[in-house]
């Protein structure tokens, strides 16, 4: 099983994301972000959900870390 390397927060007024980083053979394995107190959605900064989905999280780019993490 890959080690877990670290966790960290980053704050949005009452929101919050957690990212847990697991490392095997010197590379990133897996990496787990939760988000705390977010709506339904995906969070992101360039779209506004309908709030009937709850809140959108901004302080957090989702597309932007899954093509990060894929090297795309």
């Amino acid at each position: 099983m890959p080690d877990l390397k670290e966790k960290n927060f980053k704050r949005d007024n009452e929101s919050y994301t957690e990212r847990q980083t697991w490392i095997k053979a010197g590379q990133t394995f897996v990496e787990l972000y939760t988000v705390y107190g977010g709506g339904h959605v995906i969070p992101q900064q360039n779209f506004r959900f309908p709030r009937l989905m709850g809140k959108t999280f901004k302080s957090f780019d989702t597309p932007k870390q899954a093509v990060s993490f894929f090297g795309l």
